[in-house]
């Protein structure tokens, strides 16, 4: 009987140590999952059946400039396998600008048309406090989030957690603004959005913690669904909301429309930061929509 339990006790010493280490590996490898952004950029790699994969923070900030040099990547999925920490580095918005109803771009602005699927993977510590680009005035931080200007896309599947974003025209933290575009399944997590107004005509407005503006074209719907905000701030001189700053639901009276549903706001603050201009601090709104226009 002695030896049984001899051997039992010898049996478990061995198991448990394999165990802790089992654990321990198991840990690093979710660890490792999380891909740390030094500030390099390196090119993203070609499509494979029309798909391209996201591994590094350095492929990302990669698709962004290629966007910004004028690829769109339509009729393309660009899918992101893993988590990134962006560390607080600067980061360039993917595309930058606006569009408009008659599918055209403004000047100066350039578009992400193709597919982004997050995968339900976290992008996290994004910053863009010194970015300038855009069309509506010079100097102007016009279309700033993770993405700037989207237009013709999709763009869907991730979080935002821990983010810093700010620009005067067009201001969110997934994206600045979008246009015949579908949104889905993003949230965001502990963000800060600022637009400031600065003088300019379209300045100070369109501001929302997940999306900054969207609207349609004559040809094609947009939807924003199942997107959520919390413990967030939005601060902003107009149009300003929990989770949408401003959307257009007929630009135009074209007959197509842009839809929300299924978007959540939990802890999020929307303030004017403009409140002695009478005349532009309107549709600051502790909802999920700050303006509906159309």
């Amino acid at each position: 009987m002695k030896n049984k339990i001899l051997s039992f006790v010898l049996a478990l010493c061995l198991i448990i140590p394999c165990a802790l280490v089992f654990t321990a590996c198991k840990d690093k490898d979710k660890k490792a999952t999380i891909d740390a952004w030094d500030g390099t950029v390196v090119t993203v790699s070609e499509a494979v059946n029309n798909v391209i994969t996201i591994e590094t923070a350095e492929e990302l900030a990669g698709l962004a400039k290629s966007v910004n040099e004028g690829t769109t990547y339509a009729g393309i999925t660009v899918k992101l396998t893993m988590d990134l920490d962006l560390k607080n580095k600067e980061w360039t918005p993917i595309g930058y600008g606006s569009s408009s109803v008659d599918d055209t771009l403004d000047t100066d602005s350039f578009a992400f048309k193709g597919t982004f699927d997050g995968q339900d993977h976290t992008i996290r510590n994004l910053k863009i406090t010194t970015f300038v680009g855009g069309s509506i005035t010079e100097g102007a931080a016009t279309g700033v989030g993770l993405f700037g200007l989207v237009h013709g896309a999709t763009i869907k599947n991730f979080e935002i957690e821990r983010a810093e974003v700010r620009g005067n025209h067009y201001v969110g933290a997934a994206v600045g603004f979008a246009r015949a575009t579908v949104i889905d399944d993003i949230d965001v997590e502990n963000v800060e959005i600022t637009c400031t107004f600065r003088g300019g005509n379209e300045e100070g407005d369109k501001a929302g913690a997940v999306i900054g503006y969207i609207g349609n074209t004559k040809a094609s719907n947009s939807s924003v669904t199942n997107c959520e905000a919390e413990d967030s701030t939005v601060s902003a001189a107009r149009d300003a909301g929990q989770v949408i700053g401003c959307q257009s639901t007929d630009d135009n009276g074209t007959g197509t429309v842009t839809t929300q549903s299924n978007n959540e706001a939990d802890n999020v603050i929307v303030t004017d930061n403009n409140s002695n201009n009478d005349n532009i601090n309107d549709n600051i709104r502790n909802e999920v929509v700050g303006r509906v226009r159309g």
